[in-house]
């Protein structure tokens, strides 16, 4: 966009018609819209609950969206000898290998031993045939919407970090 905007300055200093005005007003246009769009991400993601219209303080959104991302980041952690960490490296190593363990297969022959004695039970509980059809089939938007509706306010029901509030008045 940018480079459009040079791009059209240019023409305009060597041929100033209405035409290259024109096109250069709306290569500028564009860029606000941008500009704009890109300040609106900022503040949803910063989390804040005021902002005024025609307020482009966007350094102020970005630096306080950078100072909350760094408050949910891992900066200490006790390692496998139960000593805190501060290390960067040793962190990733430690999460690494916690994570590493947690889903490796050493437990395999105990997990399918559980799952065959679990499957091959003829007691287990199967649903009725109105609990097999209320539980078939795509979720309507008024199901979702209820059960958002008993979500908490400030509670995020996804990963994307947008309160359940925020979905409320859309």
């Amino acid at each position: 966009m940018e480079k459009n905007i040079k791009r059209y300055e240019s023409i305009c200093d060597n041929d100033p018609s209405q035409n290259n005005i024109n096109n250069l007003e709306v290569a500028k246009q564009e860029y606000e819209l941008l500009q704009d769009y890109i300040v609106r991400g900022c503040i949803v993601r910063s989390r804040i609950n005021w902002y005024e219209n025609g307020e482009k303080n966007s350094k102020y959104f970005l630096n306080l969206e950078k100072t909350r991302r760094g408050k949910t980041a891992v900066r200490r952690i006790y390692d496998s000898t139960g000593k805190v960490t501060v290390n960067p490296r040793s962190l990733i190593n430690e999460l690494r290998d916690y994570y590493q363990t947690l889903y490796s297969n050493h437990n395999s022959e105990e997990g399918e031993e559980f799952a065959s004695d679990f499957l091959e039970n003829p007691n287990v509980p199967s649903l009725s045939n109105k609990s097999k059809m209320t539980c078939e089939g795509l979720l309507t938007c008024a199901e979702c919407f209820e059960a958002l509706k008993m979500f908490p306010n400030s509670k995020t029901p996804g990963n994307d970090k947008l309160t359940a509030k925020f979905y409320k008045t859309l």
